[in-house]
């Protein structure tokens, strides 16, 4: 009977250690990697119910936003979560041939016409246009119209984004390190401008960049290059009003005081290399500060493709994990319950022995 019951034991510390196992593996590596690993996503997941799964997929779904749409139902199936058929019906007519080139072609052009940054796809067509920044000399032209009442914003990260041409394109045709620097500069700034013209950007992220430009950009300098502007039309203007306008625009920006603003946006480089643009977008709308995006870099790297699909479905990833303080304590949870049962394990297993060895 003793035999019997030890059997019975054994079969259940083993079938539960199939369960709590891995859920005790991933929590040792959302402790100590943290947002380095894939692991603190799949622990997040554990807090997100089924039905915010599905909620998900249908506003993806109805931003036509494809792309993630069919991230966030990889992720899912994997979860095991039981999707609305209607929501998959409709998502696998998305996926067909004609419909996703068409859908993803209109995105680039979109992007590329109008700035805004609606999608991966839209960021690509953005970038792709502004290579060279035109779109930043046309943004401060339309924003001097009205002088004084300008967007400060808009005007600032339009002249960070002529310095970050001058460096790219200087670099270029000179040789040198500075387009390390402005090529990410460049692109961040496009990037952070779409996101706000679609009002995709996240209002405490364009508040903590705001102060930023603020310590960047020189005022005076700013009311001396609108006079200007005011005496140009930009639609026919020649080689040396470009020129004027250009050493006017980098009198503005105080390069040195771009450091922080530059090393804050090679995160955002990271995130895009990592998990492309459709990751890149989401980040914009979720993040806070440089704080986030520096930790969100780590998770585009640790998860490549699903990092958009991630941080859709528990945005608290942007935090760090003392901020999530449920999904800490349960991480610590699960630990303590892996210990407590690798030591009934050994217990069970050590009474089993002694009972063997009493017999013979």
């Amino acid at each position: 009977m003793k035999v019997l019951r030890f059997i019975v034991f054994i079969i259940f510390f083993l079938g539960s250690g199939v369960f709590l196992l891995p859920l005790a593996y991933d929590s040792v590596l959302f402790l100590v990697h943290q947002h380095a690993s894939e692991a603190i996503a799949r622990v997040h997941l554990r807090f997100v119910p089924d039905k915010e799964f599905n909620i998900h997929l249908k506003a993806a779904l109805e931003e036509n936003e494809i792309e993630l749409a069919n991230i966030i139902r990889e992720i899912g199936t994997e979860q095991g979560i039981e999707f609305e058929p209607a929501l998959i019906s409709q998502l696998d007519k998305e996926n067909g041939s004609w419909q996703t080139v068409s859908r993803n072609s209109r995105k680039v052009l979109e992007g590329a016409k109008t700035g805004e940054i609606t999608s991966g796809y839209a960021m690509a067509g953005a970038l792709g246009s502004d290579l060279f920044g035109i779109s930043d000399f046309r943004d401060l032209a339309n924003e001097f119209q009205a002088y004084p009442d300008y967007n400060s914003f808009n005007v600032s990260l339009s002249l960070v984004g002529v310095v970050g041409t001058a460096l790219t394109v200087s670099a270029i045709f000179n040789g040198g390190s500075s387009a390390v620097a402005g090529v990410p500069l460049r692109s961040s700034v496009t990037a952070i401008k779409g996101a706000k013209k679609a009002g995709k950007l996240s209002k405490k992220l364009e508040k903590f960049v705001s102060g930023h430009l603020d310590n960047i950009v020189d005022k005076n300098a700013v009311d001396e290059l609108a006079l200007a502007f005011k005496k140009i039309d930009i639609d026919s203007i020649n080689k040396k009003q470009a020129d004027e306008l250009l050493e006017l625009s980098k009198k503005s920006v105080n390069i040195k005081a771009l450091e922080p603003l530059a090393s804050g946006v090679d995160d955002l480089r990271v995130i895009s290399g990592s998990s492309g643009f459709l990751g890149l977008s989401r980040t914009l709308a979720i993040a806070d500060d440089f704080n986030d995006t520096a930790r969100l870099s780590k998770l585009a790297k640790a998860t490549k493709s699903r990092y958009a699909g991630y941080i859709t479905l528990a945005p608290k990833l942007a935090k760090s994990i003392t901020k999530a303080l449920r999904i800490l304590l349960e991480a610590i949870a699960t630990l303590i319950s892996a210990v407590i049962w690798l030591l009934g394990l050994v217990w069970y297993l050590f009474s089993a022995v002694r009972l063997v060895f009493r017999r013979t």
